[in-house]
């Protein structure tokens, strides 16, 4: 069923409307996100994280803060929604032999277009960012993570939009260092001492299925000294676009290995892929339009009342609060 929010965004006139709101919001708004100790505004912020990630010389994407709609980007922008929510419905009720393919490619324009709504970027904005290499063992499958491109452009906006570090970020920046409680033992001991990440670069189809938050958000958690980490949300989207480019490679590429999957011939992958396939369809999508119209709002919120986030750790998926462990 197409909601108000998703008709609107599909309307270049009215898309320029909503998001020259939600632009204007972000140039003025003053606001202290998990990363930040005092309250600063969005343009602000991504310019210091420019001028670090450029000062460290670091590669891949670097945002600019959009000072206005142009009519253009608008229709663009709503072309893609447009573009996304049609392949979703496709998606839904394909075939499962080609059904990662049109949520793929879906999630890719609904994604992207919240990652270039309000952000411009330097670097290739062509590239998906990820890369797969067939292998005879499955669950050995490499996943690899290239520098730029769509997925460490997510990544990026994700982090400088609503504060979810992730552990696929580049680099981590604050906009000044703590002042107080920065005694040892105390809690703001390590704030502001690494900025440079530790990305994630490759993982296996198995440790995509089986990915251990606790385990690698308590790393970013410990590698930049965050007292109140918000990194669940981000990193829970962005293992759900990881399995989405995965699997439509696999029906893209590796059709035998894909065919393996849903035949539950192996270790059962066909469970994980279909939930991840059950989020994209049921929350995600319209999760990403609610973010077009607040770009602010936390993933780990929904403007919705029914049913758990599943980018929150209260879905069972996560065993508790990864980001507190």
């Amino acid at each position: 069923m197409t909601t108000r929010t998703e008709q609107n965004l599909r309307l270049p006139i009215t898309a320029k409307q909503v998001l020259n709101d939600a632009t204007r919001t972000l140039n003025v708004d003053m606001r202290a996100r998990s990363w930040t100790l005092p309250a600063t505004s969005v343009p602000d912020e991504v310019s210091h994280y420019v001028a670090r990630h450029s000062a460290l010389g670091l590669t891949g994407p670097r945002p600019h803060v959009k000072e206005q709609q142009k009519s253009i980007q608008t229709a663009d922008i709503a072309l893609k929604i447009d573009a996304a929510a049609k392949l979703r419905d496709l998606g839904a009720v394909a075939d499962p032999l080609i059904k990662p393919i049109l949520l793929y490619y879906s999630a890719a324009h609904m994604l992207g277009a919240y990652s270039r709504a309000y952000l411009d970027w330097e670097g290739r904005i062509e590239k998906h960012g990820i890369r797969c290499r067939r292998n005879s063992d499955l669950d050995r499958m490499p996943v690899e993570i290239e520098k730029d491109g769509f997925f460490p452009r997510l990544g990026t906006a994700l982090f400088l939009l609503s504060g979810s570090a992730t552990p696929f970020v580049q680099m981590v920046s604050y906009s000044a260092k703590p002042t107080a409680h920065t005694g040892q033992g105390e809690l703001l001991e390590k704030f502001c001492a690494e900025e440079v990440g530790d990305p994630i670069s490759a993982l296996t189809l198995n440790d995509l299925a089986n990915f251990d938050y606790a385990a690698r958000l308590g790393v970013v958690r410990a590698r930049h000294g965050f007292h109140k980490y918000r990194g669940l949300a981000g990193a829970a989207v962005q293992i759900d676009t990881l399995a989405l480019f995965v699997a439509s490679w696999l029906a893209r590429y590796d059709t035998v290995g894909w065919k393996t999957v849903l035949d539950g011939v192996c270790v059962d992958y066909r469970s994980f892929f279909e939930d991840v396939f059950d989020r994209y369809v049921n929350f995600m999508f319209e999760a990403a339009l609610d973010r077009l119209v607040d770009p602010q709002l936390p993933w780990d919120q929904a403007r919705s009342t029914g049913g758990v986030n599943p980018y929150s750790h209260d879905d069972p998926r996560f065993g508790g609060n990864p980001d507190s462990v």
